[in-house]
C-alpha cells in the first residue's frame, strides 16, 4: 500500500494541469493555496481550495472538494466528487463556469453556469443557470435557478425558478 502524496500550491501560477502520472499518485491530496491560479485540470482524492484562487479548466475529485478562504474561488470549467463538494465559509464566494456535481453538495454564496446535481443538494444565496436536481434530497433558499427536480424538496424563501414548474418525487415543503 502507498501512501498519498500532498501537492501544496503556493500564491503564484501554475501552468499545466494538476494530475497523477503514476499509479501511487491516484490518492493524491491537493491543496490550492490563497492568490494560486492553476492553468489547467485538476484531479485528487481530496481537493482543498482557499479563496481567492483560480482553475482554469476541470476540478474531479475521488472524494472530496472543499472550498474555504475568504474571496471568490472560480472555476472555468465543471466541478466534480465522488462523495461531496463543500462550502466551508460565509465569507468564499464560488463562480463555476460549469456544472457541479457530487453525491452531497453544499453551497452558498455560488454562481453556476450549468446544473447542480447530486443524491442530497443544499443551496443558498446562490444563482444557478441550470437544472438543481437533488435525487434524495433537496434544500433550496434565497436561490435563483432555471428549475428544481428530486424527492424530498424544501424551498425557501428568496427563491425563484426560471421555470416554475418543477418535479417532487417525493415531497415538497414550503419553508417558513
Amino acid at each position: 500500500m502507498t501512501t498519498p502524496t500532498d501537492v501544496k500550491l503556493v500564491q503564484g501560477t501554475v501552468q499545466g494541469s494538476i494530475l497523477p502520472q503514476r499509479q501511487r499518485e491516484l490518492g493524491q491530496s491537493v491543496c490550492v493555496l490563497s492568490g494560486a491560479c492553476v492553468q489547467g485540470s485538476i484531479f485528487g482524492r481530496r481537493i482543498e481550495l482557499n479563496a481567492p484562487c483560480e482553475v482554469e479548466l476541470a476540478i474531479f475529485a475521488t472524494e472530496e472538494i472543499v472550498v474555504s478562504g475568504r474571496g471568490t474561488v472560480r472555476v472555468h470549467s465543471s466541478m466534480g466528487a465522488g462523495d461531496h463538494i463543500l462550502m466551508e465559509s460565509d465569507e468564499t464566494s464560488l463562480i463555476v463556469m460549469g456544472d457541479v456535481t457530487a453525491r452531497r453538495v453544499r453551497l452558498q454564496h455560488a454562481f453556476i453556469a450549468g446544473g447542480v446535481s447530486g443524491d442530497e443538494c443544499w443551496l443558498d444565496s446562490s444563482t444557478v443557470l441550470g437544472l438543481v436536481v437533488g435525487s434524495d434530497l433537496l434544500t433550496v433558499s434565497n436561490t435563483l435557478c432555471l428549475s428544481l427536480a428530486g424527492g424530498n424538496v424544501t424551498v425557501g424563501r428568496g427563491t425563484q425558478l426560471l421555470i416554475p414548474a418543477f418535479q417532487a418525487t417525493h415531497q415538497l415543503h414550503k419553508a417558513k
